[in-house]
């Protein structure tokens, strides 16, 4: 193909389209060549000519293909480049889309990395908050640790002043069972158990210590209130029931149960003179009055239906004692009045008839009997006179006794042949009914003889007297057996037991004890809240009646062994060491010092020259004091020997006296003892001395009253005393002499207590007065107002500014010590009641060792007659 050939173009219809211009130029210039150069070869050009036509039409058929196939790529380009807009479209669609999407991832991203950042903060936060916690929990652990070694500490200390406490109730119920008041011993030895019980401390120690204490002393069964003074009280013939008689009726109790039996016996008159049990048990005698004393009658009734026996019997005087013969058929009925004289009937018991006339007596009757044929009256006059007076004929006989003062009491024997009187010429006597003829030399007292009676098979007579002692002595020959019996005060009363084994005697410092009539040792201590006006035995002997003013006890004298081991000897005398932890034994003249808690014997025996009779214990418990008394005798000795309780040794020579030694006691290292010894009924002396040494520390003390309290301060610096008349001195030991002023109280003293630094002292007596003063001085602190009623317990608070007391109207107050002033109200008690602060929570502190003194009274309240059991409580 020539270099000039063109490419066809077409129309749109598809004809070729016109050459180019320039090509027709071309054409047209190669064509006049042509022809100029010969026409020789025009043949020849028209032959190439048609060839290079031909080929341009093979040319043009080729570009035609050429374009179609242009123009199919053309639509093909436009179908790509549709496709390449649609595709550009779609990408341009999907670029927004991950434009929006990396937008959204963005903002996700942007969201997530501040939650990130959020999360990490709170990550960092919770990170400080822990560690926070961590060293919260720390120092909680370590605040826990500390309240817990703090818990732990005042737990210990908790403990530790519970069991001073313990030791405390211990201590103070220890002196209290040394003065035998066992009913209170008891009430303070039951807290002490039950403190240890409370807070898991042994016990072991403390039931013992129960157990032992009332094994060594009666059993109170029963006991009545009255509103008022008891006229008469006497236990049935068998036993079973007790006859209680006031101003305003007369009933009957169950000895068993403690409850009433029947109805009040009615009666015509007033107020009830005398009552009593007749012969079978079945009838109650009665003697009553109008207030105005102009009628007075007598009745035998049944006191379970009410029932008389017969109709009542006038008498001209108000009856205040009936006897009846030996068998039951005939009763006297004594009558009297102020005026000193007496009127005596005799009645036949079972048709209610008098028999005889009545005999007026003048001057004051001590003893009546009829004679063992029921046909006479034995009479017996404080004039020392002694008659028989027959009622049916009016006769009557009699002699003089030979006694140089006045006949104070008498009793006839059981045969009536006899007669035994007390004088106050310091003598009792047996006398020959029938001649006056005396039968036994007298019977020697160091003072007023007060009381006489025969034991029951008429072989012995008992007597007692204001000397504080009481006798047993053989009725024919006047020999005293088993040495005198000593009391701390007058004896009031004295009786054999129905078997003539035992006596009982009631003193007048409110205490009554039972003794072996044979030895003379004593054998049980009741605890009586004051003078015993009255006691029964019941007919098997088993058990005693007492009454003490407007309160009636029985009480149960078999005691059971204790449960210690076989080592152990029950019987004898017990006394405790302050902190409780040791015991001494006493039986006949051997002594024993055991542990309490596991009874096993602390040092040798305690060898004595005579039966011990009493013991104290140092205020430490380092040293016990002991005292034995010779039998018998006209001066029988008395021998005071201290010893070592660790190791039983006796610490300086013992100190030996010719009176009986009423008190003794023990300063607090012991190094100090003091004495009161008993001379005459106006004589009683105070020593002190030195344990070590036996040297006496200047002169003995007189006294010219009974001194009922000695004891030492807590110190041991100094000592008080009580006297009978509630009259307290201080005393400085070294020199014998009295320290400060002394303390006037018109009434026994009931409580002495100290403050837990010593330095204050408090008194209360038996009318409820109390003092409060400085010890070393005596200057009043205060002046508590008056009770209503005796103070039966008294104790300050740790601190010493409060003291809490306890009367006998069952109440309980807290006072201000300063002042003298009520902080409570009266805290009213359904049964008498002792009270105690509650301890102190600072560290250090301890109870100060016992030095309470209780004397007085047991708790007790008004009210109308009932049964409660005895003791109460706490």
């Amino acid at each position: 193909m020539s270099e000039f050939s063109t490419s066809t173009s077409y129309d749109p219809d598809g004809r070729p389209a016109p050459a180019p211009r320039q090509a027709l130029t071309y054409i047209a210039g190669a064509t006049a060549l042509l022809f100029a150069a010969g026409c020789a070869i025009l043949g020849v050009l028209f032959v190439g000519a048609n060839r290079t036509a031909e080929d341009a039409v093979a040319a043009r058929g080729i570009a035609y293909e050429n374009m179609q196939q242009a123009q199919e790529r053309e639509q093909k380009s436009l179908d790509t480049i549709k496709v390449a807009n649609r595709a550009k479209d779609q990408a341009e669609t999907k670029a927004e889309a991950a434009d929006q999407a990396r937008k959204k991832a963005q903002d996700e991203r942007d969201e997530s990395r501040q939650k990130a950042d959020a999360a990490v903060k709170t990550a960092r936060a919770a990170e400080s908050q822990r560690a926070d916690a961590e060293e919260k929990e720390r120092r909680a652990r370590n605040d826990v640790g500390v309240a817990d070694g703090l818990r732990k500490q005042e737990a210990e200390r908790r403990r530790e002043a519970v069991q001073q406490i313990a030791k405390l109730d211990v201590a103070h119920g220890t002196q209290l069972l040394d003065d035998g008041d066992l009913p209170q011993a008891l009430l303070w030895y039951a807290e002490a158990l039950r403190v240890a019980n409370r807070e898991q401390l042994p016990e072991d120690a403390h039931r013992l210590r129960l157990a032992i204490a009332l094994s060594q002393h009666p059993r109170p069964v029963q006991t009545w209130f009255y509103d008022k003074p008891v006229s008469a009280i006497h236990l049935s013939p068998d036993g079973r029931q007790v006859l209680t008689a006031a101003p305003e009726g007369v009933l009957l109790w169950d000895a068993a149960t403690g409850k009433q039996v029947g109805q009040a016996v009615k009666h015509d008159l007033g107020l009830v003179t005398f009552a009593a049990f007749a012969p079978d048990g079945k009838h109650v005698v009665i003697g009553d009055r109008d207030p105005g004393g102009e009628m007075c009658h007598l009745h035998l009734t049944d006191p379970v239906t009410g029932k008389p026996a017969f109709a009542p019997l006038e008498h001209e005087r108000p009856v205040t004692d009936v006897v009846f013969s030996a068998d039951g058929k005939r009763l006297l009925a004594v009558g009297s009045d102020r005026g000193g004289e007496a009127n005596l009937r005799a009645w036949d018991a079972v048709k209610g008839e008098a028999v005889g006339k009545p005999l007026d007596h003048v001057g004051i009757l001590v003893a009546y009997a009829f004679s063992a044929d029921g046909r006479e009256v034995l009479i017996a006059g404080a004039d020392k006179t002694v008659r028989r007076w027959n009622p049916v004929s009016g006769n009557v006989t009699g002699v003089t006794l030979d006694h140089t003062g006045a006949v104070r009491g008498a009793a006839f024997s059981p045969d009536g042949k006899r007669v035994v009187t007390a004088s106050a010429d310091k003598t009792a006597r047996v006398w020959q009914v029938e001649t006056g003829q005396p039968v036994t030399p007298p019977l020697r007292h160091a003072g007023i003889v007060s009381a006489a009676e025969f034991s029951a098979d008429g072989r012995r007579v008992l007597t007692a007297g204001l000397d504080r002692a009481a006798h047993v002595w053989d009725a024919t020959t006047g020999e005293s057996l088993g040495g005198p019996l000593r009391h701390s005060a007058a004896v009031t009363l004295a009786l054999f037991s129905p078997d003539g084994r035992h006596v009982l005697t009631g003193c007048a410092d409110g205490r009554v004890r039972l003794w072996d009539a044979n030895t003379g040792d004593e054998v049980l201590r009741v605890w009586q809240g004051g003078a015993v006006q009255h006691a029964d035995f019941s007919p098997d002997g088993t058990a005693v009646l007492t009454l003490e003013g407007k309160i009636a006890r029985l009480w149960d004298l078999t005691v059971a062994e204790p449960p210690t081991p076989a080592a152990a000897d029950p019987a004898g005398l017990t006394w405790f060491s302050p902190d409780g932890k040791l015991v001494l034994r006493a039986n006949g003249t051997t002594a024993q010092l055991s542990t309490v808690a596991k009874n096993q014997p602390v040092g040798p025996p305690l060898k004595h020259k005579y039966p011990v009779a009493s013991a104290t214990f140092s205020g430490d418990g380092k040293r016990v004091a002991t005292m034995c008394n010779e039998q018998g005798g006209t001066d029988p000795e008395v021998i005071v020997q201290v010893w070592d309780t660790a190791t039983g040794e006796e610490k300086g020579p013992a100190a030996a006296y010719l009176h009986p030694v009423q008190l003794m006691a023990l300063n607090h290292d012991g190094s100090t003892a003091l004495t009161v010894a008993f001379f005459n009924a106006t004589d009683y002396r105070l020593r002190f001395f030195e344990t070590t040494t036996g040297k006496q520390f200047g002169k003995e003390v007189l006294f010219s009253q009974a001194v009922a309290r000695a004891l030492f301060t807590p110190d041991g610096k100094l000592a008080v005393t009580a006297m009978a008349g509630g009259i307290v001195k201080m005393w400085d030991p070294a020199k014998a002499e009295q320290a400060g002023k002394g303390t006037t109280h018109g009434a026994p003293i009931m409580q002495i207590v100290f403050s837990p630094d010593g330095k204050r002292m408090l008194t209360a007596d038996r009318a409820g007065v109390v003092f409060i003063g400085e010890v070393g001085t005596g200057e009043e602190v205060s002046r508590l107002p008056d009770q209503p009623g005796a103070v039966t317990f008294a104790a300050f608070s740790p601190d010493g500014q409060r003291v809490v007391t306890s009367c006998a109207d069952r109440t309980v107050r807290v006072w201000e010590v300063a002042k003298g002033t009520p902080v409570t109200p009266p805290m009213v008690h359904e049964a008498p009641a002792l009270a105690a602060f509650s301890p102190p929570t600072a560290a250090g502190w301890r109870p100060p060792p016992a030095t309470a003194c209780s004397s007085g009274t047991p708790p007790r309240g008004s009210g109308s007659a009932r049964c409660c059991p005895i003791p109460p409580s706490r």
